[in-house]
């Protein structure tokens, strides 16, 4: 459903939100782009990195940028009146709900550009050389211990946003908008269809359409008119664990975008969880995230419970486990085993930490 628009209450409620963001202001010539390096290209903008310009770093008190390569999403619209509007929508949406984020597991922005004539805007954040979850865990092939601290981070972070008053959906949760720093932590990024739950009409929304990754998406989000909400995010958040701990894709058999629709609609998971052979804890996560009614998923402190150890616990304690390789651990006790190598009795693929 289109929203109708007033385009020049639209651009008064961009000029208001703007100024309360202008300390992250940076000037065009202020970076330096770097050739170098590969150009990311995404769903709805191209990704390029740069560096500041000695002596033009933006004065962001606990923030230093000297020499530090940067994360670019460039937006760029063609066209006339309404595709520069709609990009300065879109800009001025993530630069209102990601400039007020601060959490270890949410990439930080560092700064944003719009030109005067409103067709090519620029968000700024720290380059992550490893890329997201999939391009990191495709390289290092980590074991289960690491997997579960990344799907643990995301958790947290994801969390935080859901704690906030009023709580921010974040509308998109993927591999592809989950980050892996420098020191192997994971950060949520991307908050171009993130929204404040309680939030009255802004003159920021420009429809309420279907948007974000289908194969991520919930049942209730191909009903008539959907808004995504916390519950969405649950039910994302469970494909994203999918992805990190078995690499496969939501829907994997459904080859077209009508397929996924399908499977969706006659109520298809995402996969088949008796056939995935994860730990029970993670099996148990996603029984109750791809719950088909939204009521009846759990909130994400409750993920958190059901999933999370400490980080010192999963290194030192859990061995580098293989693909189909399981650990279970008692007081005195510990096995390791393979689930097609176990007969003569049946094993739960249950991980236990004592």
């Amino acid at each position: 459903m289109e929203v109708d628009m007033d385009y020049d209450s639209l651009n008064s409620t961009l000029d208001e939100v703007l100024l309360l963001v202008s300390h992250l202001r940076v000037e065009k010539h202020s970076l330096r782009f770097h050739d170098q390096f590969s150009h990311i290209y995404g769903g709805y903008a191209e990704i390029l990195c740069a560096t500041f310009e000695e002596g033009r770093e933006p004065q962001i008190p606990a923030l230093q940028f000297r020499g530090q390569v940067l994360a670019v999403k460039q937006l760029r619209a063609w066209g006339g009146n309404f595709e520069r509007t709609r990009i300065a929508v879109r800009l001025a949406r993530e630069i209102r709900v990601w400039s007020s984020l601060h959490h270890p597991n949410v990439l930080p922005l560092l700064g944003f550009f719009l030109s005067d004539d409103r067709d090519i805007a620029w968000l700024v954040s720290s380059y992550q050389p490893h890329g997201n979850v999939t391009q990191y865990i495709r390289k290092v092939n980590p074991g289960v211990g690491r997997r579960l601290g990344l799907l643990a981070d995301a958790a947290q972070g994801l969390s935080y946003l859901h704690s906030l008053d009023p709580p921010i959906c974040h509308g998109d949760i993927k591999a592809a908008n989950v980050l892996v720093t420098d020191e192997l932590i994971a950060v949520i990024c991307d908050f171009g269809l993130s929204r404040a739950v309680q939030e009255e009409y802004s003159g920021l929304t420009t429809s309420r359409t279907l948007k974000g990754s289908l194969r991520h998406l919930s049942p209730e989000l191909l009903d008539e008119d959907p808004v995504h909400t916390l519950a969405s995010d649950i039910w994302a958040w469970g494909c994203l664990a999918l992805e990190i701990m078995t690499e496969y894709i939501p829907y994997a058999n459904a080859k077209s975008e009508q397929g996924i629709i399908l499977a969706i609609a006659r109520g298809r998971l995402p996969a088949d969880i008796s056939e995935l052979h994860l730990p029970h804890n993670i099996t148990t996560a996603l029984t109750l995230c791809w719950n088909v009614k939204p009521n009846s998923r759990p909130s994400m402190e409750r993920i958190l419970s059901i999933i999370t150890r400490p980080r010192h616990l999963w290194d030192s304690v859990i061995p580098d486990l293989s693909p189909g390789e399981h650990f279970v651990k008692g007081d005195e006790w510990s096995v390791l085993y393979k689930t097609e190598s176990v007969s003569g009795f049946e094993m739960d693929s249950t991980l236990i930490l004592g």
